[in-house]
This record gives C-alpha cells, structure tokens and sequence, in this order.
C-alpha cells in the first residue's frame, strides 16, 4: 500500500487557532471531517495525525506541534517512521505572497521565505508538494508588517469566506491533484 503524508502548518493552541498563519491545520482538519478521520496526539512525532484509506493509498495527516518555525522535526519523524519519499508528502501552508482566495499547488525546491517551509527543507530536503492558501487581504504591505499580520485573526466576513469557499476549493485541489495522482 502506497503512504502519502499531508501536513498541514500551524500554531498549537487557542491563542493562534484562528490566525492566517494556521490555514494549514483548517484545510487538514476539513480533510479529516471529509474521510471520517480522527486526530490523537503523536509525542514520539510531535504532531497531531489521523489517518485514512483513499483507494489504494494509506493518507496521513499531520498537524505539527512543535510551532510553524520547528514545522520540519515533526515532518522529519513522520517521513522516517512512514518511510515515505518526498514525493509522497504534500505540505499545506499560508501565502502571504498570493490573494485570499487564490490556492496553488506546486512542486518547489524553495522555502520562498516560509519559515515553516524552510524549516521541512532544513530536515527532509526538497522535492515535496505545496499547497498554498492565499491569506493576503491587506490594500499595502505598509499597512501591518508580514510578521504580524500572519498572527492576526482572520475578520468574521473572511473566517466565513475560509469556511464555505477556501477551504472547500483547498480540500478539492488536494484530492484532484494530490490524492489520485498515482
């Protein structure tokens, strides 16, 4: 049986639970609601993981514990334990540098400044998948510094937008793109 891993960026705790920063742990969650998965907690991978059966192919999802910038020591466990190939892992994170509402899978070799992406790229190297969600709604990046608007909540008309249009697209993207490619 193949194994992918889909690894969703984030925050751990209340305190970021509805930041830009952790769109990663929303798309893996709907995943999980999706395919009837269940999270538990994982020490030995630092994460929070469920998992399931897509046709041929054992899923397994992660949601890293160790807070975005350590992001590659859970990935780094689960890739040795799984004996997964790069190839085989798709990480879901934020863009600042794309629009809410724009979704786009790749196949990078570069963090593009993601610090949780470099943070995998420092442990596993690269050749993984990205999938990144726009989370950009600001009119000028002199309006509030990256660093803090990726921490900031998401307003009540965008947390609504996420939730019936964003992620639902994200979750399609992943299964048309991801999920099936053999």
């Amino acid at each position: 049986m193949i194994i992918k891993l889909i690894i969703g960026l984030g925050n751990p705790g209340p305190k970021y639970e509805h930041t830009r920063h952790n769109i990663g742990f929303c798309v893996v969650d709907a995943l999980a609601k999706k395919f009837s998965g269940s999270f538990i907690e994982e020490i030995k991978f630092k994460c929070l993981t469920a998992a399931f059966d897509f046709e041929q192919t054992r899923i397994i999802l992660a949601k890293p514990q160790t807070f975005m910038n350590e992001s590659g020591q859970a990935v780094s466990r689960l890739k040795k334990f799984f004996k997964i190939a790069n190839s085989e892992i798709l990480v879901v994170h934020d863009e600042v540098d794309l629009p809410l509402k724009k979704i786009r899978l790749s196949f990078d070799i570069s963090s593009a400044g993601h610090n949780g992406v470099q943070s995998i790229i420092d442990h596993i190297g690269q050749n993984f998948h990205r999938l990144r969600v726009g989370t950009d709604s600001r009119s000028s990046r002199l309006e509030v510094d990256t660093y803090d608007y990726v921490l900031q909540n998401f307003t009540a008309e965008e947390e609504e937008l996420l939730h019936k249009k964003i992620i639902p697209a994200a979750v399609a993207e992943i299964e048309k793109k991801f999920l099936r490619r053999s």
